[in-house]
C-alpha cells in the first residue's frame, strides 16, 4: 500500500467516524480558522507518516480532517485530496500551510 493510498484510507475512516459516534457534525477547536485547520491537518499527516497514533490523537485528527473538508472544500473529498497532494509536493522549506508562511519562506 502506498502512502497516498494509506492517507486516503485514513481520511475515509475519518469521514465516517463522526457518524459512527452518533454525531451530526464533527467537532473542531472553537473558532478555528481554515488556515489553522490546514496546519493541524498537515501535522496529523506527519504524525501518521512517522508512527502510530494513540486513540485520542487519532480522534482529534479525524475531527480536524472532517471540519477542514467541510469548511475549506465545501465537503468535497476530491478537493481535499488535491490540496493535500499539492502540499505534500512542496519542497521541504516551502511546506507552511498558510499563504503567509509560504511567502515568508520565499515559496
Amino acid at each position: 500500500m502506498t502512502t497516498i493510498h494509506f492517507a486516503a484510507a485514513m481520511l475515509s475512516v475519518s469521514l465516517l467516524a463522526p457518524q459512527a459516534r452518533g454525531e451530526s457534525r464533527p467537532i473542531a477547536p472553537d473558532g478555528a480558522r481554515v488556515e489553522t485547520l490546514k496546519a493541524a491537518y498537515l501535522a496529523c499527516d506527519r504524525e501518521t507518516s512517522s508512527h502510530r497514533m494513540d486513540p485520542t490523537t487519532a480522534g482529534r485528527c479525524m475531527d480536524v480532517s472532517s471540519e477542514l473538508m467541510q469548511r475549506a472544500f465545501d465537503g468535497d473529498f476530491d478537493r481535499l485530496i488535491a490540496w493535500w497532494r499539492a502540499e505534500k509536493a512542496r519542497p521541504p522549506g516551502c511546506a507552511p500551510a498558510t499563504a503567509a508562511g509560504r511567502a515568508a519562506a520565499g515559496c
